[in-house]
């Protein structure tokens, strides 16, 4: 019996110790922190990849190795909105695949105005990993945005700025 390639992500990493260094740093900072296997090595099954709501399983990137460390209850609220769910999508998927395809960090504001980095991390050629975090604001969203964006999403502006505070 020939033995299959290793390709198993625990024993790559640490996940548990990741799990709560990840927990530390996102409370040191403030913002979110997540970390990804590509999908290409992940051993996860289809169902619990992320996934690109737009253009379905062809987009899959990627799957959630750890859980969302200091979750953005903003940002969760509009991934949570069937409307901002697609948009959430596109904008974290496209740049997870991007910062993987170029092997470089990107840094992006999203389409709530939240800023969000992406890092590639190459431990060999078997297990490549993308930590994603941020999901902060830069500035306090206006009045204006934050009517524009509801209109986007169905959550009320009052929810919203709630959230947002």
């Amino acid at each position: 019996m020939s033995e299959q390639p290793y390709h198993h992500t625990d024993r790559a990493i640490d996940l548990q110790g990741w799990g709560k260094m990840q927990e530390l740093l996102a409370g040191i900072t403030g913002g979110t922190l997540m970390i990804f296997e590509e999908a290409e090595h992940s051993s996860a099954p289809l169902s619990d990849r992320h996934t690109c709501s737009e253009h379905g399983p062809v987009c899959v990137t990627s799957s959630l190795l750890t859980p969302v460390s200091n979750d953005n209850s903003f940002c969760r609220a509009l991934r949570e909105s069937p409307k901002g769910h697609v948009l959430c999508d596109n904008y974290c998927n496209r740049s997870i695949k991007r910062a993987l395809e170029l092997d470089t960090t990107l840094t992006f504001q999203c389409y709530a105005g939240l800023i969000t980095f992406a890092i590639p991390v190459t431990l060999d050629p078997s297990h490549r990993f993308l930590l994603l975090g941020g999901r902060v604001f830069d500035t306090p969203l206006t009045d204006e945005f934050i009517e524009e964006l509801a209109s986007h999403v169905d959550i009320s502006p009052e929810e919203l700025k709630i959230l947002a505070a």
